[in-house]
């Protein structure tokens, strides 16, 4: 009877110690994926909050630049001339050339600009440095025509899709 009256101590014993284990292994497994978890959390804030700090960055250079290269294009005279002509013809033509080329020679050198686009509003027309082949930019058009609020010397955010883009840039 004595004998059995151990084995029940010693289990009991064996069980308090695999249970007072179990809690212990299960409560600093907790801790340790709590306090894991915060660190995953603020190490991946932190890169977000750095990645778009650098974008905001990247995104305010782009805009001051293309405020200057636009300022800077728009004091030129001959694009002056081209923009508010109302003349057709060939010498509208000759100033498209020499406009276009113009604009063209300086946007070899200027790799955040894909294209310029110049309105004459005087002859409702949109002229760009890349043309759609024989086509109409129809997209360029409904920004013009749907949107009278364009902002003057500013980016006109839009999605290039056309191979004739892609095409003229990379060459």
């Amino acid at each position: 009877m004595n004998r059995f009256i151990g084995s029940k101590t010693l289990r009991k014993i064996f069980i308090y110690v695999v249970t007072t284990a179990l809690i212990m292994v299960l409560s600093i497994s907790s801790i340790l994926y709590t306090d894991y978890e915060k660190i995953g959390l603020k190490t991946v804030n932190d890169y977000n909050i750095r990645y778009l700090g650098q974008v905001s960055y990247h995104i305010s250079f782009m805009l001051d630049s293309v405020f200057e290269y636009s300022v800077m294009q728009y004091s030129d005279p001959d694009i002056q001339k081209f923009m508010h002509t109302t003349e057709t013809g060939d010498v509208a033509y000759f100033n498209y050339i020499r406009s276009i080329g113009r604009l063209q020679n300086t946007l070899l050198v200027s790799p955040m600009i894909h294209s310029v686009v110049l309105y004459n509003v005087h002859t409702d027309r949109a002229y760009s440095t890349s043309p759609v082949e024989g086509k109409q930019d129809e997209q360029l058009n409904d920004i013009f025509k749907k949107r009278k609020n364009v902002d003057i010397l500013k980016p006109i955010p839009r999605i290039i899709n056309n191979d004739v883009y892609i095409r003229d840039r990379a060459s």
